[in-house]
């Protein structure tokens, strides 16, 4: 028998693989929801090394506010009517879209109600207004954000959002807090014009306003979490954990695989393409992988709710590194 123990070495090469994966790929009858899918391999990928995002483009169909993400509806109590709750279509919005809508939808409620919202471009503030010309109690009006409201679809996501500090409905994306807001009485003289304007937001000289107390957080789910189960390499930290009564352990280990900002491209598709050496979008493995025959994809946001695409689908692209051995004649 022949030894070939004093005359070979071993010798060790990254073998980088580019994996397409796409939403379209997966069993839907499985995995109905392309948020969360599990694929088949093309190949089985042996000694993997390392996992790397490459880039990954999200469809256009992710909303900001709607009835799943529980932050769609508005209290208001306005003199003269009972209490209402505006509801916007499910949808995505800027902030002139989302300030004519609510006006038009808060002046639907009666032809006397005369509703005028105003935005300032500079303090990235909502005003609510109404006029006091000839109404009763000089047009006094309530936005109440300290009740809790039911949406259909918290049993879908079994998820209570108003539960959380913060991003907890349209008042948070509004500026306000969990508290109802009385409106008050202003004049010409006061704010009823911005100073970057000529033009007063509201056309009269008298007006009962409420203002919001901050900017407006219309992109408060600006970032996504993509989770490849079993190779999760990412550390996070529990969101909203004033509401538990033990934050000893505020911490999830390996609970994702990168974290991704949304942003919305010219041709109005959610694109992320990313930097090969953001550590944050890869994961390494030692001792290496044996084997990844599949791999089970999640699109969540920080509260590990699904992102809603709307039955669109997403398409990502993995750089797989396996270690591959070889054969070398020693060098004498």
């Amino acid at each position: 028998m022949t030894s070939y123990s004093d005359n070979v070495n071993f010798s060790y090469s990254i073998d980088s693989k580019i994996l397409f994966i796409d939403s379209n790929d997966r069993d839907i009858a499985k995995w109905p929801n392309s948020s969360e899918f599990e694929i088949t391999c093309p190949q089985v990928y042996n000694n993997v090394q390392s996992l790397n995002l490459l880039n990954i483009v999200l469809p256009n169909s992710i909303y900001n506010i709607s009835d799943y993400l529980q932050n769609n509806k508005l209290v208001i109590n306005i003199s003269g009517l009972e209490e209402q709750i505006i509801t916007l279509e499910d949808g995505y919005y800027d902030v002139e879209t989302l300030r004519s809508s609510l006006q038009n939808k808060i002046n639907e409620l009666s032809g006397n109600v005369l509703m005028y919202i105003g935005y300032n471009k500079v303090s990235h503030k909502f005003y609510f207004g109404r006029k006091n010309n000839n109404i009763p109690n000089g047009g006094f009006f309530q936005l109440t954000f300290d009740k809790q409201l039911t949406y259909s679809s918290s049993c879908v996501t079994n998820s209570n959002v108003y539960s959380q500090h913060s991003n907890w409905g349209l008042g948070y994306i509004l500026g306000f807090d969990k508290k109802t807001y009385s409106s008050r009485v202003i004049d010409s003289s006061n704010n009823l014009k911005f100073d970057y304007s000529d033009i007063s937001w509201i056309d009269t000289s008298n007006a009962s306003v409420i203002s919001s107390l901050y900017p407006h957080t219309l992109d408060a789910n600006e970032n996504i979490y993509i989770e490849l189960e079993k190779y999760n390499k990412c550390d996070d930290l529990k969101p909203y954990l004033s509401y538990n009564y033990n934050n000893s352990n505020s911490g999830i280990v390996n609970s994702a695989f990168a974290k991704i900002p949304l942003h919305a491209s010219s041709s109005g598709t959610n694109t992320a393409l990313l930097d090969h050496e953001i550590s944050s979008c890869v994961s390494y493995f030692k001792p290496p992988i044996e084997k990844i025959a599949k791999l089970k994809i999640k699109i969540r946001y920080h509260n590990n709710m699904l992102v809603n695409l709307q039955n669109a689908n997403l398409s990502l692209s993995l750089i797989i590194n396996q270690v591959s051995k070889e054969f070398a004649p020693l060098v004498r």
